[in-house]
């Protein structure tokens, strides 16, 4: 091709070569100028349909003009190829900018508001590019970005899954509605602006996978590594900038690429002028990244040839410049307030509990310790020191939730065996404080006087309030009610005192999908409504409330309060995404756990001694208990990932999405001819249970509904009834829904009593239900006869949580005192009646209180579905404990403008 003229093209020299083609330097005859040649790839153009949908979106990308567009100039035919005519463009590729490593942050912040700039002209148009990535951008020595090949994404779209030369490099950059096979708009390209932003940044792109499926996953399903966490220097406004291109859901990305462009045009001013802080060389060893040292230039006296200086001259300018020194550093220290460097680094604990009801990882007042648990029930409580390299245990803390501190960072309290405990930070005995009402904990706070201790406790005899008791312990008193100030809520709180003067406490009302949080004034009763949001912790050293914007969502928010007018004085703004569990320092420590695992767990087959048989092929990410659910034929597997029910096809592996409308989906359960799976979701305002095909295809309908929340927790064998656990302001009660002849479901009440009755369990020939009750104080399992109810029969003695049937009737299957999973021969036939009871292995997890079953058993009875541990090589993506030091820095500049 090279000397061959094509059209009124002479062609000079051979560009390059890719899946789409071949690109050659040419001469236009006609006009006299350098242009670019590209023969489209002949498998691209052997379908007519794709060829004319080519040339249309060719045709409307040729009526774009903007400087950061690569002019089309023709499309043309020779010798029956397709070539497109472009302006010639010196420079290289941004492809080969990255490859020499991660580019300065002016300039990253440069290009990609010229990329922005240049895609809104597009949409402007009309006109989506569909594969923006670092090989379609020219760079010029002057810096200018060009975006090239608009117009030729489209006509890729369905082969390039397929194409061995075209795989990585593009499906790296696909949005996850791409790579879900979804229709497409701007807000893909945004999403791909957001993945070169980041690769130019960090020096390689967010998502790594191997193979084309592998990534695929990746973008569906997992957050990349946060740009602060992997390169100093970073400003947190580029990583909110990044996050947001990169939402999984596209209606929470931007929407506009001019947005983008805006934002990164007012980050790179205000890195010019210094107002925006990043990370410091204190951080580099926690990051990996190397920091050059800082260029320093020659003084005036350099610059000026002077004679030498006499020994006594030498003494008199040290002196005064010492004496000059002691001068500034005086008033530097006398008139100048003093301020802590921003800095961050992650703590990665083996074993660290990442559950919303008992972990957390709690820093002490002095910002010098760090609390938190480890997983499983005989966990014990660790304590990092700042200044240590290794956490060290607290004997005696097994079983430890939520653990908080003592105003003067002494001791260490928690809730433990239905008590409320304490030990001191440097270990030793174990002290007693109080019984603890309820049958669930949902966290506590030390009174600023370091006299009482305020704690939240539902289930019993318990609402859902919360409680004061001293600190040296004593009885525990009623101290808020959730009915007295919120009347829609189940349950107050995670309660917090505000530092300082007064007794002010924070606290939330909500369910288990929604809260709102409160200020209450304990010295004169003012209580106010401060809005949605849930774990609330107040910031004494900045005057601001850090909080989870909602009970369900991992993102930390700030908003300045204040503790005279009971209310905010500001906007909220966003401190960290994909963030959990804020816990702050007087000094402006902050503290939080990442707020999803990027480790996969594995479903694994255990036999009845607990030993591993296989793998499942099935995993998920964000689940502490994934709620796996055997289908009736054993084929398929239900679970729960990331607040949304799964089946995944055993043999197979395919996987599927229930309930696509349906919000959060949690709690499924089969029917009983596998063709339907039914769940809790919160579809409406009001939750409610919802049922829809198991392969996924159908709408998802309303079950039943109503005021309450409503946890489903079985399917009858003969596909009448579905029995629930209703969630009221007394505690649990048990109903069901019964199928009537029209298709409809009537409601009934099965067990409503003072205790809390909770998760029933139908045995397979309907007859009885097995469930759990706290009536004698501790939880244990009980059997009625159903649905007509009447005398019940205990079953377990020292505890029992998660509930399953043998399926041929003849076994009932629980977790003992949440550690040992036990076996008891039972009969069903007349009456019911109790056998043999067999402890069949130690259960490898902390299981909850009024929990759904955390495993499943294989329908011959002889395997059990459980939880496994993430594989070695996930470890460096668990969870890690996410430490800020001054926290409120890097938006004090941003908080004024």
């Amino acid at each position: 091709m090279i000397g061959a003229t094509i059209s009124h093209y002479k062609i000079t020299e051979k560009l390059g070569e890719g899946g789409m083609g071949v690109v050659y330097k040419a001469e236009d005859t006609k006009l006299e100028r350098t242009v670019a040649l590209k023969f489209l790839a002949g498998h691209l153009l052997n379908d007519e349909e794709a060829k004319a949908r080519f040339l249309r979106e060719a045709k409307a990308a040729a009526g774009l003009h903007h400087p950061n567009i690569c002019p089309v100039h023709e499309i043309g035919e020779a010798e029956g190829r397709t070539f497109l005519s472009m302006a010639f463009l010196e420079g290289e590729s941004l492809e080969a900018r990255i490859e020499r490593g991660p580019l300065p942050l002016k300039e990253a912040l440069d290009i990609g508001r010229q990329v922005a700039e240049g895609l809104e002209a597009a949409h402007e148009k009309g006109v989506v590019h569909r594969d923006i990535k670092p090989a379609n951008v020219m760079v010029d020595a002057k810096g200018r970005a060009t975006i090239m090949d608009f117009g030729l994404a489209h006509l890729t779209e369905a082969s390039r899954l397929t194409k061995a030369d075209q795989t990585m490099g593009t499906v790296a950059y696909m949005s996850p509605e791409q790579a879900q096979g979804m229709e497409v708009d701007n807000r893909s390209d945004n999403w791909a602006l957001g993945v070169v932003l980041y690769e130019m940044v960090r020096g390689q792109r967010p998502f790594q996978g191997e193979y084309d499926q592998a990534l695929l996953f990746e973008i569906v399903h997992q957050e990349p590594e946060p740009l602060t966490g992997v390169r100093a220097g970073v400003p947190m406004e580029l990583e909110f900038i990044v996050g947001k291109c990169l939402a999984k859901d596209p209606s929470n990305r931007y929407s506009d690429a001019d947005e983008i462009a805006k934002d990164l045009r007012i980050l790179a001013e205000k890195l010019k002028s210094g107002r925006s802080t990043v990370l410091q060389a204190t951080d580099m060893a926690s990051t990996g990244t190397a920091t050059p040292p800082m260029e320093q230039s020659a003084g005036p006296a350099e610059a000026v040839a002077t004679k030498p200086t006499s020994p006594r001259s030498l003494r008199v300018i040290l002196g005064l410049i010492a004496f000059a020194l002691l001068v500034l550093l005086f008033v530097h220290f006398t008139e100048a307030p003093q301020e802590t460097a921003l800095r961050r680094f992650s703590l990665a604990p083996s074993r660290l509990d990442t559950s919303d009801t008992r972990a957390g990882a709690a820093v002490s007042p002095n910002g010098r310790h760090i609390t938190f648990g480890a997983e499983g029930f005989s966990g014990l409580l660790r304590v990092q020191d700042i200044d240590q390299d290794e956490p060290r245990e607290l004997l005696g803390t097994e079983g430890a939730s939520l653990p908080f501190w003592s105003p003067d960072s002494e001791f260490i309290a928690f809730a433990a065996h239905g008590e409320l405990r304490r030990i001191s930070v440097h270990g030793g005995t174990v002290g007693r404080i109080c019984s603890i009402p309820g049958q669930a904990f949902y966290g506590a706070t030390w009174s600023p006087s370091g006299e009482s201790i305020v704690f939240s406790s539902a289930g019993g005899s318990s609402m859902g309030s919360l409680f004061e008791v001293a600190a040296q312990g004593g009885a525990p008193t009623e101290l808020v009610v959730p009915g007295d100030v919120d009347e829609t809520g189940i349950a107050a709180s995670r309660p917090h005192f505000l530092a300082g003067p007064g007794r002010i406490l924070l606290f939330t009302v909500g369910s288990a999908t929604a809260s709102t949080m409160y200020i209450k004034d304990l010295d004169t009763g003012r209580t106010e409504n401060l809005g949605p949001g849930d774990r609330p912790v107040y910031s004494a050293s900045t005057g601001h409330l850090l909080y989870q914007e909602q009970r369900n969502s991992y993102d930390v928010w700030a908003r300045s309060l204040s503790p005279e007018t009971l209310g905010f004085t500001a906007a909220a703004f966003p401190v960290r995404q994909n963030a959990r569990q804020p816990s702050l320092a007087e000094d402006g420590t902050l503290v939080y756990l990442d707020g999803r695992s990027e480790a996969a767990l594995p479903l694994v087959w255990l036999d009845r001694s607990g030993a591993k048989v296989s793998d499942t092929g099935v995993s998920f990410r964000n689940s502490t208990n994934p709620q796996p659910r055997i289908s009736p034929d054993g084929s398929r597997v239900s679970f729960i990932d990331d607040q949304r029910v799964w089946v995944q096809d055993l043999s197979r592996g395919s996987r599927i999405r229930l309930g696509e409308d349906a919000g959060i989906s949690i709690f499924a359960a089969w029917a009983p001819d596998g063709e339907q799976v039914a769940f809790t979701s919160t579809h409406v305002v009001e939750a409610g249970i919802f049922m829809t095909s198991a392969d996924g295809s159908g709408e998802t309908v309303v079950v039943q509904n109503g005021p309450m929340p409503e946890a489903l927790n079985d399917w009858s064998l003969d596909g009448h009834r579905l029995v629930y656990t209703l969630l009221t302001n007394s505690g649990m009660d048990l109903r069901y829904v019964e199928r009537q002849d029209d298709g409809s479901w009537e409601d009934h009440s099965f067990l409503q009593s003072p205790s809390s009755e909770a998760w029933g369990r139908i045995s397979p020939n309907g007859r009885y239900l097995a469930y759990l009750s706290d009536e004698s104080g501790t939880r244990e399992i009980y059997v009625q006869p159903f649905p007509e109810g009447g005398a019940r029969t205990p079953v377990s003695t020292k505890g029992g949580y998660g509930i399953t049937w043998n399926r041929d009737g003849t076994e009932l299957f629980y977790i003992e005192d949440r550690e040992h999973m036990v076996s008891v021969e039972v009969s069903t036939d007349d009456e019911f009646s109790v056998g043999d009871t067999k402890r069949l292995f130690r259960y490898p997890f902390r299981v909850g209180s009024f929990a759904a079953p955390p495993y499943d058993v294989s329908p011959d009875g002889q395997r059990f579905l459980v939880r496994g541990t993430a594989p070695e090589s996930g470890a460096a993506s668990m969870p890690k404990i996410r430490v800020v030091l001054n926290w409120y820095e890097e938006f004090r500049d941003r908080e004024k403008n």
